[in-house]
């Protein structure tokens, strides 16, 4: 993880516990979670240690469908708390930032270098991958 400031990445490891879900699109990088409907939708980032401390600093957002019809658009946009795990696709510059409860999906195809990173990273707060291992 060269040229990556330590202090933002020294909070995380790879996320070894993900696993590959149909809810998690790579291609278009956004979770879903079929339970409570929210949509986890990435943003474009510069770079891996920009996603990682968006991680640390904001909460996570979602989208799902309006139950009110104050929302003219039919879709509401909400906090789903902090953020434990996050992956960064380094083609698309796009990071997905998740909760808890969705930490476990994996987004790939995973990068094969990291001299000249082409694919997804997926890293978990190294206090949740404890947490969750014991």
């Amino acid at each position: 993880l060269q040229g990556i400031p330590n202090e933002v990445m020294a909070a995380f490891i790879p996320n070894e516990r993900a696993r590959y879900s149909r809810f998690a699109d790579a291609l278009n990088g956004f979770a879903y979670d079929p339970f409570s409907g929210k949509c986890y939708v990435g943003e474009v980032v510069d770079t891996l240690s920009e996603c990682a401390e968006r991680c640390l600093e904001e909460p996570v957002s979602y989208l799902s469908r309006s139950e009110t019809e104050e929302d003219a658009d039919g879709i509401y946009k909400g906090e789903a708390g902090p953020c434990v795990a996050f992956a960064f696709d380094h083609r698309s510059r796009r990071c997905v930032r998740l909760p808890e409860d969705r930490a476990t999906q994996r987004f790939g195809p995973v990068t094969t270098s990291l001299e000249a990173p082409d694919g997804w990273q997926n890293f978990i707060l190294k206090y949740a991958a404890t947490a969750s291992a014991g």
